[in-house]
This record gives C-alpha cells, structure tokens and sequence, in this order.
C-alpha cells in the first residue's frame, strides 16, 4: 500500500488508561494517525543510518544480533568443548573473523543473513570457567561470560577493514 495524498489513513487506537497527551487541534490524542508520526520515524530511521554509517567509517561493523552457545551432541553438556558462534550484520561482509578468547574461526555465511562458524575449546579453563554440576550439566548458571572480537572486511566501493568487540553470556545450547 502507498502511504501518501490520497492514501487512506492508517489509525492505530490506543488501549484506554494510557495517555499520550493531546493532539494539536486539543482532541485527546486516543486515536493517533500512523502518518502524524512520520517525520519523527523518518528523523529516527536517518539518524540510526547515519550512526552505521558512522560506525563504518570509524571501523567498526554493525550487528544486529550475536549468538554464541555451546554446541555439543548432548543438550547441556560441555564436554565435547565445542563453541557455535552465529553473528547478524547489518551488512553484508566479504570475510569474519571471530576471536573468542584465544580462539579464531572464519564465519562462513548463511542463508537468513548469518554468518556461523564453531571453535573446539576448554570450556572449563579460561576464559570461559564453565561449571557444570556434579553430573556434568550445565544450563547456563552460573552465567559464562565472553567477549567476542569479531575482525573483516567488507566491499563497498572500496575494501574495509573492521574490528569490532562485542560481550555477552554464553548461551547453554546451540540452534
């Protein structure tokens, strides 16, 4: 649907109790057009653009999502030592690299916008400390901490190089 003169209007209502202030014309501002919010959508999609682009050229790349989990056979279980670490750029790359802690792996591009890759490590040792119980189970507490350094290029009209760090908790299960 084209949004525009002529287009119809586009009405969200809005749950009784909440307040939103007043429209300009003083009517209670219940009933709120889509199309009375778009200067300021527009202002916020421009401003997050150029906070990429500024990203970018400082040498850093975007990401919308990081996933790093252990990836054994078993559910819950660490002791095949095995790391999966799955990372959503905002765009696309030629090459990423992933250093978690002394661990490098090349990420290698999937078809949803992902790029994946695995590293085999001592999740007991450092970094990670994992502690599993007595069993040899562990469902993500205590909390493991990582910090991920993700290094690359990317090819606009030019090659750029990045180098970016990102930090989190390492999820218990893979996929």
């Amino acid at each position: 649907m084209t949004v525009g003169a002529g287009a119809p209007e586009i009405r969200i209502p809005i749950p009784a109790g909440i307040d939103f202030g007043y429209c300009s014309d003083g009517r209670p501002n219940s009933d709120v057009s889509v199309l009375s919010y778009m200067p300021s959508l527009q202002g916020a999609i421009q401003l997050e653009e150029s906070f990429d682009l500024a990203l970018e050229k400082a040498g850093r790349l975007p990401i919308t999502r990081v996933l790093v989990g252990v990836a054994c056979p078993k559910p819950n279980r660490i002791g095949c030592g095995r790391i999966g670490i799955a990372v959503w750029p905002q765009r696309a790359v030629d090459q990423l690299d992933a250093h978690i802690g002394p661990y490098t792996t090349t990420l290698k591009p999937q078809g949803d916008g992902s790029y994946q890759g695995f590293v085999q490590a001592d999740l007991k040792r450092a970094p990670f400390y994992i502690r599993p119980d007595v069993t040899g189970y562990w469902a993500g507490n205590p909390a493991a901490p990582f910090s991920l350094r993700l290094t690359g290029r990317t090819r606009a009209s030019e090659t750029r190089t990045f180098d970016t760090t990102t930090t989190g908790f390492i999820a218990a299960g893979w996929g």
